[in-house]
């Protein structure tokens, strides 16, 4: 399911017991030094699936990326993001992942997340009613026409550039704020939510930079 064995063991530890101090997410360790059968409660433990999810983040954001990818890299494989475990795909997981890891309650999740890098299609997004309700707001419609001019003075974006890029289009268009950044993000990814922009586009450019075949 996605959760990692030391948010499990924690929450398994919480079941009936706690450690006081006001603390509750603690090492192992420490949660043993901490045990004694005195302060064990006598009411019977209540599986709460929330608090579980919530300690997992705790531990998915605490996480090593090198281990985060070991882990997610086979949901990306099932989702049909990734074909092999090579070195590229890992690499591209791993520029994945900050987008991702702070908003999930598992890592088998993490591949929906960013699932607008690896899909898009333009009319079944325009035939959503979020999509739509973000083009028709007034100056939408230039918005896109001026970020459609950008690609050719930035063949490619990084996250300094793509703040350049906005701003730019902010000049043009006089546009700002949601009325600004929610027409380039249906533009650019088909979606009315999600990522930071300057972190997404990015990544969907080192995608495109990969070698066909590379994994």
């Amino acid at each position: 399911r996605g959760y990692l064995p030391e948010a499990l063991v924690n929450y398994l530890a919480l079941l009936g017991w706690s450690p006081g101090g006001g603390d509750e997410l603690l090492p192992a360790a420490e949660l043993a030094r901490r045990f004694t059968l005195e302060t064990v409660g006598h009411s019977a433990a209540v599986f709460d699936p929330e608090k579980l999810a919530w300690a997992n983040r705790h531990y998915v954001r605490l996480a090593d990326a090198d281990r985060l990818v070991d882990l997610v890299l086979p949901y990306f494989r099932r989702a049909g993001y990734v074909a092999d475990d090579t070195a590229s795909a890992r690499a591209f997981v791993h520029v994945l992942l900050p987008m991702a890891t702070g908003s999930v309650d598992r890592v088998e999740q993490v591949p929906d997340r960013v699932r607008m890098v690896f899909e898009f299609d333009p009319d079944a997004a325009c035939a959503r009613d979020d999509v739509h309700a973000v083009l028709a707001e007034p100056g939408a419609a230039s918005v896109v026409a001026a970020l459609a001019t950008e690609p050719e003075s930035v063949p490619r974006l990084d996250r300094k550039s793509c703040r350049a890029v906005a701003g730019r289009i902010k000049q043009t268009t006089g546009q700002k704020g949601k009325h600004l950044f929610h027409p380039i993000r249906v533009a650019l990814t088909g979606e009315a939510g999600g990522p930071e922009l300057d972190v997404l586009v990015p990544a969907i450019e080192y995608g495109a930079d990969l070698p066909v075949g590379s994994g």
